[in-house]
């Protein structure tokens, strides 16, 4: 039962390795991939079955499909986003789809790109994210009923985020438990944080600090 996390776990490092390579080269991926790979977080939840890890890999990979597509400007890799983005909302629900999304538009609107909306080609992304999803909720309904699928859709989906019933905490939860759980790289969070400011070009800023900053926030 725990193989499914542990596959979407060495997959995930590996996309972060080709992710990290892209930006600075290999060094930079290699040390991305070690950070990952060694983090207490991410080792206790790649040994949990659970759908926490599957996730984590497709919206690993459609943000990665993103920046491809954004930075290289081979537009291709946007129906790899789409796919990564419909294989984790089968996995998890909305939450996807919507995660990756509000990243992708906080780092246009931070880059000053939003016309890059219109390159994206958002008629395929219906389509794909819907081929990929229709066919599975076609089925549920047809097994379960509207009901069921109602109760899927509304309560285990955007209810359990707007007023959680499981594992509730107050705003400032991931103020002290991040350091934690980014153990044993804590110390460096911040030296890596002034590099960043300090030399990175401001795409690669804009796209990473929206990817933290929208996953530290919902």
């Amino acid at each position: 039962a725990r193989l499914p996390s542990f596959l979407a776990a060495v997959a995930c490092v590996l996309v972060v390795y080709s992710l990290g390579t892209s930006l600075w080269g290999a060094g930079a991926g290699l040390m991305s991939a070690l950070v990952l790979a060694t983090d207490v977080r991410y080792l206790l939840s790649a040994q949990w079955a659970a759908t926490d890890m599957l996730l984590c890999f497709f919206v690993t990979a459609t943000l990665t499909a993103f920046h491809n597509a954004w930075h290289r400007g081979d537009r291709r890799w946007y129906y790899v986003m789409y796919a990564a983005a419909g294989l984790g909302t089968l996995t998890k629900g909305p939450i996807g789809f919507a995660l990756p999304g509000m990243v992708i538009v906080c780092c246009l609107a931070a880059s000053r790109d939003l016309r890059e909306v219109l390159s994206m080609r958002l008629y395929w992304g219906l389509l794909i994210v819907g081929g990929i999803i229709a066919p599975w909720l076609a089925l549920f309904w047809h097994q379960a009923g509207t009901q069921q699928v109602a109760n899927l859709v509304l309560m285990q989906s955007f209810q359990r985020y707007v007023a959680a019933w499981n594992n509730p905490a107050p705003w400032y939860y991931f103020l002290w438990r991040f350091p934690l759980d980014f153990l044993p790289w804590t110390p460096l969070f911040p030296v890596a944080a002034a590099a960043a400011a300090a030399r990175m070009e401001r795409k690669h800023r804009a796209f990473l600090w929206s990817w933290f900053g929208v996953m530290f926030l919902f």
